[in-house]
């Protein structure tokens, strides 16, 4: 093994990495994460069966992405989308290789792989043991860009931290400059944190890659020129498509965010929930920057991360994403930390394990929603709340046909039979509905399938009696008529209807 003597003083050692490790501790921890701040499977599963239920959060991202899979330069039309417009990489080269909609969706969780993997090899590259590394991979992954990139899908924040994260950490200038021209079509969000990944990487130059060895820093000056040139001339790009097939200008994008019109605590607790413990790295990079580094260096590089900080927590209405423009920079806290021995393992075991122990949230600038752990989201599935109750539609449904408006119930009543197929209560409705029109078959049909499905409901049953009764069908209608008076309690609602329904029958 060898070791690099820098300027402050700490050893830096340099280890062979083995890749193998590196990809099973990724994938291990990427299994870990999702079991502990799954993904809202329920609504995904019910999305696929229910377009109409797009406008959920967690999957409205995702209509708009496969609408640009199919027509990438088609102006994109939900209103808070928009900027999606010219972020082209993955539906573009989507678009150009006939990917499945399925794969283009779930590219964000490769990409949440990756990243992990980019963390745990850059830090065991730089002297960071494979346990420390894990630790500091959980406290940087277990945090807003993972969540946003398994949670909602159609979001690629996991692909601009590979991107982040190579600029800021590859030592190959192939591998920055790939990263510099695709990071900014996969995020605009990447030219904003170039600057600090650029100094994140100029600080690497003076601490941790040789330092003394001249020819070394030259190829370092030479990929950060290359990267920032690369930077400047999407911004020129950028600018000049702005507004172009109607998309989002930079004036009217910026009119439209929140973050402007919120409280400070809003903002703290979108950049808590954020980063969370992954703070901690960013705090101690700061710490030896200010420590080890001349007075004008140490200013300035904490100039450049205050200022990413307040414009990351100002450009965007998703506060808990925002933050993820730090990972470079607490990355190289962790390098930092661990050579001058500050990051030992009876701390980072337990930042660890709080880290992941802990309830995690979106936090955007009008809502918050908790991440819950896969056994929840699997008892969501198994009993359906909210939008994804078939009860709740049908409810909506009795509530439109009180109003008059039988097409919009007759909408509201598909979704509940996509989303539970089994629904007696919404053939129940759709046999009122027919009856209305005095279509007395479809009524009896859907009035029997109802009691099929729910036996326990005395109104099914009667109703089903009315419209067989209608039909003339008298076997039908003494089976139905004695099911109901068998289950309707004594002096109840359904009773003296059963007795005014059975008055009308003997009448004629």
């Amino acid at each position: 093994m060898e070791t690099i003597q820098h300027d402050t003083g700490t050893v830096s050692p340099r280890r062979a990495v083995p890749v193998g490790q590196v990809c099973l501790d990724a994938a291990l921890l990427f299994a870990l994460s999702l079991f502990l701040f799954s993904p809202p499977w329920h609504i995904f599963s019910a999305w696929s069966r229910v377009p109409e239920l797009g406008q959920t959060v967690e999957v409205r991202r995702a209509v708009s992405l496969l609408e640009q899979l199919e027509h990438p330069l088609t102006p994109v039309q939900d209103p808070i989308h928009r900027i999606l417009q010219w972020r082209l990489l993955f539906p573009g080269v989507g678009h150009l290789l006939h990917v499945p909609p399925r794969v283009l969706l779930a590219m964000p969780y490769v990409g949440a792989v990756v990243a992990l993997g980019a963390l745990l090899y850059f830090a065991r590259r730089d002297g960071v043991g494979r346990p420390a590394a894990a630790c500091g991979a959980v406290l940087l992954g277990a945090s807003g860009w993972f969540f946003a990139s398994t949670g909602w899908l159609g979001y690629f924040d996991s692909w601009l931290v590979v991107a982040m994260l190579f600029t800021s950490h590859a030592r190959s200038r192939g591998w920055v400059w790939l990263s510099c021209v695709l990071g900014p079509w996969i995020d605009e969000r990447f030219i904003i944190a170039l600057p600090l990944a650029l100094a994140t990487r100029w600080l690497r130059s003076r601490t941790v890659d040789e330092p003394g060895n001249a020819a070394t820093q030259l190829e370092s000056a030479r990929i950060m020129w290359g990267a920032a040139a690369l930077g400047v001339a999407f911004v020129v790009v950028r600018f000049s498509l702005a507004g172009g097939t109607e998309s989002l200008g930079f004036v009217e994008y910026v009119s439209q965010q929140q973050t402007f019109r919120i409280g400070v605590g809003r903002h703290l607790l979108g950049a808590a929930a954020g980063l969370r413990f992954g703070w901690v790295l960013v705090a101690a990079a700061a710490v030896l920057i200010w420590r080890t580094q001349p007075p004008k260096i140490a200013w300035g590089l904490i100039g450049v991360l205050v200022a990413t900080i307040a414009l990351s927590a100002l450009i965007a209405n998703d506060l808990s994403r925002s933050p993820s423009m730090l990972l470079p920079f607490a990355l190289l806290g962790l390098v930092l930390a661990n050579a001058r021995g500050l990051a030992p393992l009876t701390i980072l075991v337990p930042l660890s394990l709080v880290a992941l122990a802990l309830p995690a949230q979106h936090v955007v600038t009008d809502f918050t929603l908790p991440i819950d752990r896969l056994p929840t989201v699997l008892r969501a599935r198994a009993e359906p709340t909210g939008t994804l109750s078939a009860l709740n539609w049908v409810k909506r449904a009795e509530e439109l046909v009180g109003l008059g408006d039988r097409d919009a119930a007759e909408r509201h009543l598909e979704v509940a039979l996509r989303l539970d197929a089994r629904c007696g209560a919404a053939y129940n409705v759709r046999g009122f509905l027919a009856y209305q029109r005095s279509e007395w078959k479809p009524a009896f049909d859907n009035f029997a399938r109802a009691c099929q499905l729910t036996p326990a409901e005395p109104p099914f049953w009667l109703h089903q009696a009315y419209a067989a009764w209608k039909l003339g069908d008298s076997p039908a209608y003494t089976r139905a008529i004695a099911e109901a008076k068998r289950l309707a309690p004594a002096a109840s609602d359904v009773a003296t209807k059963i007795a005014a329904l059975e008055s009308l029958v003997s009448a004629r």
